[in-house]
C-alpha cells in the first residue's frame, strides 16, 4: 500500500521550508517503509510504501511525531494512494 501523509508545524516559530523537518520525521518512521519526501514548503507532504494497511499507517505515524524531535508536527491527512498516483512518487 502506498499512502500519502501531510504534516503541518504548529510550534510557533520554525524552518518549516526546510526538507530537514521532513526528513527529521522520515527518519521516526518504521524503516522497512519505503519513504519519499515529497514536498516541504509549508507543510511537509510524505509518500510512503508499507506492507500494512491505513490504519497501522496512521497510528505508527502518530507514534512517530510523539518523538522529541518532531515536537510540533501534527498529522493533518493520511490517505490510501491510488494506484495511478502512488507509481509517481516511489520507486516499484
Amino acid at each position: 500500500m502506498v499512502a500519502e501523509l501531510k504534516f503541518r508545524y504548529t510550534g510557533g516559530d520554525s524552518l518549516t521550508n526546510s526538507p530537514i523537518a521532513g526528513i527529521r520525521i522520515m527518519a521516526a518512521l518504521p524503516s522497512n517503509w519505503t519513504k519519499d519526501l515529497a514536498h516541504s514548503i509549508g507543510e511537509v507532504v510524505l509518500l510512503v510504501r508499507a506492507d500494512t494497511d491505513i490504519n497501522h499507517i496512521h497510528s505508527q505515524t502518530i507514534t512517530a511525531l510523539k518523538r522529541p524531535e518532531n515536537a510540533g508536527w501534527e498529522l493533518v491527512a493520511c490517505r490510501d494512494m491510488p494506484r495511478s498516483d502512488a507509481s509517481k512518487g516511489l520507486d516499484s
